[in-house]
């Protein structure tokens, strides 16, 4: 129901105020498996309704047409007329044209084209040009398809019920929270009983309801479900190049102005290499005045990365986080330990954020702030502090369910759902300009 309405709210506005959305947020909710004639007919009807307003306008607001937030004036109105008075009426089966689309629909306003007749001609228009869209995508989707000679799977509801269920029996038996996954695993199954999820019959549209509706159960964004991966077969080896070619997460490094060294992570990777390509970043920067560490990219890793990299940042042992696991009911404490270069106890360090930054980025941010060893910059971070692993759902599904939560050493708690609050709170796009102004400050 969600994308119908956001669909319904978009296409609305596309006829007045943001031309161009409807056609990307129709075939975005198209590809994701949505029913396309319930899609066609929302985006169709609310479209048409976002160009009445225009109507009204035109037949009888004219006389604000010097106001401000008047939408048409000048060049584009005078152009509008030109066209209506040439072309007539059935010029507004073209009412969905850009930049002159709407101008037209205005312009019929204020020659008085009976409402009922605008409204036909004008949704005849719109009507015709998603079927195009639809009808455009789906040949293109379709040609794939024939390729390998493969048609769309849809999902009936027994299907869906039967995998609502396996999710919900697998929540219960693996979420770090009992009782949250009880709740979480009951609400889904109220949502299937409703019909919730009856307009999403592509797996890849379920897969996406359901992670939508968990996370809202459970307030916990590294719940996910997806389709299935098709096997590949791959060896250590071809990981380890992939890993490789990717440089572990580690980007661009540079030294600025004012001797500030500045490290891009987009990623932790651990892996083979993963280690001594993280070394050598921090070599490069043992004699810098300030570190500035780029996390605003990063969506998380492995915490045995972060672990080392925080080992740089203390000159003798420091508990930094602990991951507490539901089965077994254990706890895993992290510690830094020696490195192979130099520690920088002394240095100073600061983090950029951004609403991306996830899952480990978020505890090498959190670490180092709680022990007031690093001055965060940017942006409130994603919250996610459950880690978890990868369980099979039934031949077509597969979830992400976290079975830890961290603890903080210091705060005795973590950024689950709140984020990582920056000490310096801006814009991600302003980060790194305001550190660099904070690193330099402090070096003066």
């Amino acid at each position: 129901m969600y994308a119908y309405l956001t669909l319904f709210a978009v296409s609305f506005l596309s006829a007045t105020v943001l031309p161009g959305a409807s056609e990307v947020t129709l075939a975005a909710l198209c590809l994701r498996g949505f029913d396309p004639v319930t899609l066609w007919l929302v985006a169709t009807v609310a479209n048409t309704l976002g160009s009445v307003v225009n109507w009204i306008l035109g037949r009888y607001l004219l006389r604000y047409q010097d106001a401000k937030w008047f939408p048409f004036k000048g060049e584009r109105l005078a152009r509008a007329e030109a066209w209506f008075t040439k072309r007539g009426v059935w010029s507004l089966t073209l009412g969905w044209v850009p930049v002159i689309g709407d101008g037209l629909t205005f312009v019929a306003g204020i020659f008085r084209v009976p409402l009922w007749q605008f409204i036909v001609l004008v949704g005849v228009g719109k009507a015709l040009r998603y079927a195009v869209v639809i009808s455009l995508l789906f040949w293109g989707t379709g040609a794939s398809s024939q390729v390998d000679g493969t048609a769309p799977e849809l999902l009936d509801p027994v299907v869906q019920e039967s995998t609502v269920e396996r999710i919900g029996a697998l929540l219960e038996e693996r979420y770090v929270f009992p009782e949250i996954a009880k709740t979480a695993s009951g609400a889904l199954v109220e949502l299937s009983r409703s019909g919730a999820f009856t307009e999403a019959t592509q797996p890849a549209a379920f897969a996406q309801s359901l992670t939508e509706a968990l996370r809202k159960a459970a307030g916990d964004q590294h719940l996910l479900v997806r389709v299935r991966a098709t096997p590949v077969e791959s060896s250590e080896e071809d990981l380890a190049r992939r890993e490789a070619e990717q440089n572990f997460g580690f980007g661009r490094l540079s030294r600025m102005e004012g001797n500030i060294g500045y490290l891009e992570l987009r990623s932790f990777t651990v892996g083979k290499g993963s280690i001594d390509v993280a070394a050598g970043a921090m070599a490069m920067l043992e004699s810098c005045d300030a570190l500035i560490f780029d996390l605003r990219q990063n969506e998380g890793g492995s915490p045995g990365m972060v672990q080392f990299l925080c080992s740089h940042f203390f000159d003798e042992p420091t508990h930094i986080n602990s991951l507490y696991f539901r089965e077994g009911d254990r706890t895993q404490e992290f510690w830094t330990h020696g490195v192979p270069g130099a520690t920088l106890p002394d240095v100073p360090v600061f983090v950029l954020t951004s609403a991306k930054t996830f899952s480990a980025a978020e505890e090498f941010a959190y670490n180092l702030q709680a022990l007031k060893r690093a001055t965060i910059v940017g942006e409130t971070t994603r919250g996610g502090a459950h880690p978890g692993g990868l369980f099979s759902v039934d031949e077509r599904f597969e979830m992400v369910i976290p079975t830890g939560r961290a603890i903080n050493p210091v705060t005795g708690t973590n950024w689950e759902g709140v984020g990582v609050i920056p000490d310096v709170p801006t814009s991600a796009e302003t980060a790194l300009d305001i550190a660099l102004e904070l690193a330099r400050g402090e070096d003066r």
